[in-house]
């Protein structure tokens, strides 16, 4: 839904036509129920928790207009990497906030990696976290948040598992970057 921003100015001769202004009333209320009218619009700040969103907003890029959006919380059990990488409605646990969303999916290596960065921020253990990335001969890449060590294992071992969205973002929204 897009924000239509506008302002009205009445002359004195306007207010004083009742039945004009009761016209004019009639019409913003009728126009109301098909525009959203703001008189500002939503901000947005880096790592914090919106539940519009579904999680914390970790990272954005003013290039594409679209960030990445981190759950509140890891998944209640460790996965193999192939349940991690089929995450369905009846598999998460999710919040309620994060419930509303079925875009959710591993980081890739790269996503991982910036986690990692901000990990205390963001409240992750200091355990093994499973990425999207991974090869076709039984492997995917796990990193560790203890140390910062990544690792190439077989799909079948169990990791905690934390997951990720993309959103865009309107033009009209402005981004706070701290």
């Amino acid at each position: 839904m897009h924000a239509l921003n506008f302002k009205i100015t009445l002359n004195n001769n306007f207010k004083s036509t009742n039945r004009m202004y009761k016209q004019f009333i009639f019409l913003i209320s009728f126009l109301s129920t098909f525009f959203s009218v703001s008189a500002q619009n939503k901000t947005y700040e880096l790592l914090k928790h919106y539940p519009e969103l579904g999680g914390v907003l970790v990272t954005y890029n003013k290039d594409t207009n679209k960030g990445l959006i981190i759950t509140a919380n890891d998944l209640s059990q460790s996965l193999s990497w192939d349940a991690a990488s089929e995450l369905n409605e009846s598999t998460l646990d999710y919040d309620q906030s994060a419930a509303q969303f079925s875009d959710w999916r591993l980081p890739n290596i790269e996503e991982l990696n910036t986690l990692y960065t901000l990990k205390d921020s963001l409240g992750l253990k200091p355990t093994y976290y499973w990425s999207a990335s991974h090869s076709n001969d039984g492997g995917a890449w796990e990193k560790n948040f203890g140390n910062g060590r990544q690792v190439y294992v077989a799909k079948r071992v169990s990791n905690v598992v934390r997951t990720v969205r993309e959103v865009s973002f309107d033009k009209e929204e402005a981004l706070v970057l701290t």
